[in-house]
C-alpha cells in the first residue's frame, strides 16, 4: 500500500508529536505532576464505581508484591528504614546497657522504661511507626526509653511480671469453694 505525500507528512507529524509528548512527560516536572493528578483522579473514580477495576488492581498489586525480586527489594527497604530509625535511639541513648554496661550492639535492645511497649506500638501502629514518631521528637526519647542488653531486659521483664502477678493476687483473691 503506497501512501500519498500528505499521508506520509501526517504520519511523520504524528510520530513527531508522540515523541514531543514523551519527551515532555520525562523532562517537564510540572506537566508530569498534572498528568499524574489527572490519572489519579480517574483511578479514584474507577475504584469507587467499578468492582471489576478494584479486583483487577488488587490482583495486579498482589502479583507485583509476590515477585521474588520485589520481595527482596521491599525487605531490604524496610530493614534499612527500621535500622536507621533504631540508630537514632542508639545515638541519643548510647551504645551500652544501662544496667550492666554490655556494649555489643547485636544483643542490645531498646526498652520502654515504663513497660508500655504494647500500648505504644498500638498507639503508633507498629514499632517502625513508633520509631518514626520518636525520630521526629528526639527530645522525648530519653524520657521513655533506655538501652538494655538482652539479659537485663529479660530479667526486668521477669521481675515486672512477678510484681504484676503479686499485685493482681492481692487485688483479686482466688475463688474459694464453700
Amino acid at each position: 500500500m503506497d501512501l500519498t505525500e500528505d499521508e506520509v507528512i501526517h504520519e511523520a507529524h504524528k510520530l513527531y508529536m508522540r515523541n514531543q509528548a514523551r519527551e515532555r512527560r520525562h523532562n517537564d516536572d510540572e506537566y508530569r505532576k498534572k498528568l499524574n493528578a489527572r490519572s489519579n483522579e480517574y483511578q479514584k473514580i474507577q475504584y469507587k464505581i467499578s468492582p471489576e477495576y478494584r479486583d483487577k488492581q488488587a490482583r495486579r498489586a498482589k502479583e507485583y508484591s509476590n515477585r521474588p525480586e520485589v520481595k527482596l527489594k521491599l525487605k531490604e527497604k524496610y530493614t534499612n528504614t527500621y535500622n536507621s530509625r533504631r540508630d537514632v535511639f542508639f545515638k541519643i541513648l548510647g551504645y551500652s546497657c544501662k544496667i550492666c554496661g554490655f556494649n555489643d550492639k547485636r544483643a542490645l535492645q531498646i526498652d520502654h522504661i515504663f513497660n508500655d511497649g504494647g500500648v505504644q506500638r498500638k498507639k503508633y501502629g507498629g514499632s517502625v511507626n513508633e520509631y518514626r514518631h520518636y525520630s521526629k521528637h528526639q527530645d522525648e526519647i530519653p524520657l521513655y526509653f533506655q538501652i538494655l542488653c538482652a539479659n537485663c531486659n529479660w530479667i526486668k521483664r521477669a521481675n515486672t511480671d512477678i510484681e504484676k502477678r503479686d499485685y493482681f493476687r492481692c487485688e483479686f483473691p482466688p475463688y474459694q469453694k464453700g
